[in-house]
């Protein structure tokens, strides 16, 4: 009796912040959506060709939310160019709207002939396919995507259009290369490579992109530049046949329009150092986040482990760099510096705070829970999770965790044979160790005993089972939260949300002058993207001889203008300034006040100095002494 749907990921559609009318920036939910699916791993697809039940297996899904009653369409292009367009609705809130479409001929087709051999001459690689799906909505919605194989898939957060932009640095994994042969010099047609794609949101976008590593078709790593037309994808997968490390991560893309980009592996093992003791493998797919809405800091902690996963290997955590001389300070303590597009990785055992210099794109992976060589299945199998930075993080989330079953054929048709695929469901929180009391999940407290301190930082963590059904989480102040599951050689793994505003990469600025005895001047943080000034004061125990006065205002505003005079005009005087923005970024400004630093002995007691009068002839000169 064969299966129809073996597994089935188990979703958590976020429907986002609870306080729409609050909304600044954009966030996960949207109106419009462009996205496509990497390559996955399809065993025998001859096979899967000829047998509709086996085709149950390999889909591509779609999973739509709404917080109001919605409908709208889901377009998607296949290779020959012809859309299909089928209507949705969505009356219930508590329900999702999903549906699946057959793989092939949708999917990106990459080079692997999935355990048969190669194409490197017909797959999709760097050349403009039309394959793309669109979804547009009435109303503000939340999307989701699954690519679903046998025994390989992984779920992924689709950005609304107004979320994406047009520079990215690309964070994948490195490519699953296997050798075979008496030499061991030919390459396994198991091996599978680091990959990443773009969509245009827009007509006649320009894209350019500067690989990381050899590619299918670029072996020399130039630039290359195409232009795209709305719902067009490019896929590039790194060239195995290089061998090396071969991962695209680092890999820069820049559009002249906004453009989606989807990141990371055809299906590996993890870590990949542990090839011959791990056996089973899975896909890897994120969306990227456009550079502009990275961040400085990060908090990555430990993923549950499953019910029976082996000891071997270890979770791990990546960091890159979108600019020179970046800083990477893991609990403390720095690590190193990258510049633009290099990695920095390490294995993920306990909670990790994570802050870079510059801004910097985080992502944690989850290991092979399985050995190989014939070893029994385990529950789990990797995943890859972006890290939302601590600056995107938002105060409250509602989502849904979205049971799936197994089914089968008998004499009576297709029977559900599992109600319960996923029995092992978590999510982990971040939050501010003094905002924990105002948690809540599903209107009940959080056991502060559940929660531990993230080093010798202001946050702690939890890890928290889950159930079926809708949940809503919320607290009183911004937190973050990542969601993940695990089945029978199965896995999942995402962030719960997060805000997606520019990022306030400058902290305030102070312009300003000397006047006589004082000094005039301005806070300000009005750039692109600045969050405006929340708080300005003096530096305790600065103030020499200066007073400081600062106008009443109203945070947060763009421009502060502040005053500072001497105490004693005859003497000079200093004080040190600071002024913070909305996402914590302080500077601090030393400024020195001139006195009237030459006169007699005795004026500092004085009303008024002591003065002397001349009047000296032309051409003839004088000369006093003052004590």
């Amino acid at each position: 009796m064969r299966s129809l749907l073996p597994y089935v990921i188990v979703m958590f559609v976020l429907l986002g912040t609870l306080n729409i009318s609050a909304q600044q920036w954009p966030d996960s939910k949207g109106r419009d959506f462009w996205f496509s699916f990497l390559p996955n791993f399809h065993n025998s697809e001859d096979e899967i060709e000829a047998d509709p039940v086996l085709q149950r297996e390999h889909q591509l899904y779609i999973y739509i939310g709404a917080e109001r009653p919605t409908s709208g369409t889901i377009s998607w292009t296949r290779s020959d160019g012809t859309t299909q367009t089928l209507p949705f609705r969505i009356n219930d809130v508590r329900q999702l709207f999903s549906t699946s479409v057959y793989y092939r001929d949708v999917e990106l087709r990459g080079v692997s002939d999935n355990g048969v051999g190669f194409d490197f001459f017909s797959s999709d690689n760097e050349s403009v396919s039309p394959k793309s799906f669109h979804v547009v909505a009435d109303d503000d919605v939340t999307v989701y995507a699954l690519n679903q194989a046998t025994l390989t898939s992984d779920a992924f957060l689709i950005l609304p259009t107004d979320a994406v932009a047009e520079d990215y640095v690309v964070l994948a994994y490195t490519s699953d290369i296997r050798y075979s042969g008496i030499q061991q010099q030919s390459l396994d047609p198991n091996s599978t490579p680091s990959q990443f794609a773009v969509v245009a949101t827009a007509d006649s976008t320009i894209v350019d992109i500067t690989p990381s590593v050899p590619t299918v078709k670029n072996p020399n790593m130039i630039r290359q530049r195409v232009i795209l037309q709305q719902g067009e994808s490019y896929l590039v997968q790194a060239d195995m046949r290089i061998g090396g490390k071969a991962d695209l991560t680092g890999t820069l893309v820049r559009a002249s329009l906004p453009v989606a980009v989807f990141a990371g592996h055809q299906r590996t093992v993890l870590p990949l150092s542990f090839i011959g003791t791990l056996g089973s493998r899975d896909c890897l797919v994120e969306q990227m986040n456009p550079i502009r809405t990275w961040g400085k800091s990060a908090f990555l902690t430990p993923l549950a482990r499953s019910s029976d996963e082996v000891a071997a290997g270890y979770d791990l955590f990546r960091v890159v760099a979108a600019f020179d001389s970046t800083a990477v300070i893991v609990d403390g303590q720095e690590r190193t510096i990258l510049d633009a597009g290099m990695v920095f990785e390490d294995s993920l055992v306990t909670a990790r705070e994570v802050r870079t210099s510059r801004p910097a794109l985080a992502a944690q992976y989850k290991k092979t829970s399985s050995v190989g060589g014939g070893g029994s299945t385990r529950s789990g199998d990797p995943f890859m999770m972006l890290v939302p930075p601590a600056e995107q993080f938002m105060k409250s989330y509602r989502f849904i965790n979205i049971q799936s079953y197994t089914y089968t054929v008998d004499g009576n048709g297709i029977i559900v044979v599992d109600d319960s695929i996923y029995k092992e469901q978590w999510m982990n929180v971040v939050i501010p160790t003094t905002g924990i009391p105002s948690l809540l999940i599903d209107g009940v407290s959080v056991p502060q005993g559940r929660f531990q301190q993230i080093g010798t930082t202001s946050f702690s963590w939890a890890q928290i089972p889950l159930t079926d059904g809708t949940h809503e989480v919320r607290s009183d102040t911004t937190f973050g939260i990542y969601v993940y599951g695990y089945g029978v050689a199965n896995s999942y793994g995402y962030i719960g949300g997060m805000s997606f505003r520019p990022l306030d990469v400058n902290p305030p600025a102070l312009v300003g002058e000397n006047t006589c005895n004082g000094f005039e001047g301005e806070f300000t943080d009005s750039l692109l993207a600045d969050t405006r000034i929340t708080r300005v004061g003096v530096v305790p125990g600065t103030e020499v001889n200066a007073t400081f006065t600062v106008p009443a205002f109203t945070p947060p505003q763009a421009v502060v203008p502040f005053s500072a005079a001497l105490r004693d005009i005859y003497l000079d005087g200093s004080l040190s300034v600071e002024a913070t923005d909305a996402v914590d970024q302080t500077s601090r400004f030393d400024i020195v006040l001139p006195g009237f630093t030459v006169a007699p002995v005795g004026s500092r007691n004085a009303a008024q100095p002591l003065q002397r009068a001349y009047v000296i002839p032309i051409d003839r000169e004088r000369c006093d002494s003052f004590e």
